[in-house]
Formats: C-alpha cells, structure tokens, sequence
C-alpha cells in the first residue's frame, strides 16, 4: 500500500486541527511510534510505511498523533442514491485521487457540523453542479481500508425538475442500470452497499 500525497495530508490537517490536545511528552522514537499506530488498529505494514514517511517529511509530535488519529477513527462519508427510471448516476474517480479509476455514487466527505443531508447536498454542487431534494437515509456501511475506515450512508434524493448533471470532478458520469453495476469497477465501499441493498431494488 502507498501512502499517497492526498492521504498523507489528511493526516497532517488532522494533527494541526488538534494542535493543542497533544501531549508534550510523545514519544518520537520509532518503536514507540509504531507501537501508537497498533493501537490505532492499523495493520504493522501499514504503520512502516508511515513511519517511513514521517522519517522523510521530518519528524514530528504533531504529525505523529495526528496519524494515530486520523487512521483511529471512522471517517464519515455519504453516497447519493438518483435514479431515473431504472438507472442510477454514477460516477467514475478521477486518476489522481485514491482509488482513481473506480466508480461511486456522487457524494463526498462530511465535515464537521454538517448533517449526511446537507453534505450530501454540497457534494453534489461541487461535483455534478446540480440541487437535490427528498432526501432520505435508506442504509450504511462501515469498510476498512488498510489506510482509513469510512462510514457510507446511502441517501436516496431526487434531482430538481429540469436539471441535468455536469462533469465537474470525476473523469466521467453514467447512467446505469443495476446489471450494468456488475460489469463496472466500484470502490469497495460502494460495491458492498451495491451487493447489500440495490439488488433487493
């Protein structure tokens, strides 16, 4: 697994937000470093290559415990559900991002005090430039990448009347129907909700 640049800034962002709840005294020591990323229920491969890149960039606590939290939590992400008849939008990641190349539902992280509705509703104007309406939660999944465990929530929503769906951040958008998803390349995610939920639709 590479740690890629976009991930290792998550970890760095996350560290600078929490600044000021690090203990003074962490340990800088790579044994000690490791032994903090196992407790953050990483796998021992994972945590040598972070370390490895710690040691690159230049040590420090901030960074370290910032890590320990990022990759310890869940991070919560949401998906959107929109059909049209029996297809679904889709869309496909870009290849500079992780997992580029892989399809998804349109949707994105939530921040912070965001509820799953509203961020779902901003992902959706950043990423295909359109309004949602009739939102509902309809299911969930916990998946455990070797970098990060996320929390997809499935939102079933419908697109305002007359709009139709831009390009803005995925190599491309489709329309698909359920069968047509078995032919198509879904971050893992997303695949397990497909697995779990569309094939009851």
């Amino acid at each position: 697994m590479r740690l890629v640049k976009s991930t290792w800034d998550e970890y760095a962002d996350c560290a600078e937000r929490c600044r000021a709840k690090f203990p003074k005294n962490l340990s800088t020591r790579k044994d000690d470093v490791l032994k903090l990323l196992s407790k953050a229920d990483v796998s021992d491969e994972f945590a040598e290559k972070i370390y490895q890149q710690m040691e690159k960039r230049g040590l420090s606590r901030s960074v370290i415990l910032g890590i320990k939290m990022a990759v310890g939590s869940i991070i919560e992400v949401v998906g959107a559900i929109i059909k049209d008849g029996d297809r679904y939008l889709v869309g496909q990641r870009a290849a500079n991002k992780s997992q580029g190349g892989l399809w998804e539902f349109i949707g994105g992280k939530i921040e912070p005090g965001e509820t799953p509705e509203r961020a779902l509703a901003r992902e959706c104007r950043e990423e295909i430039d359109l309004e949602i309406e009739n939102e509902h939660i309809i299911d969930s999944v916990i998946h455990k990448y070797p970098e990060k465990t996320i929390r997809l929530t499935l939102i079933s929503c419908s697109l305002t009347a007359g709009s139709t769906p831009k390009t803005l951040e995925h190599q491309q958008i489709r329309w698909v129907s359920r069968e047509e998803m078995d032919d198509m390349d879904f971050a893992p995610a997303d695949g397990e909700l497909i697995n779990r939920l569309l094939i009851r639709s």
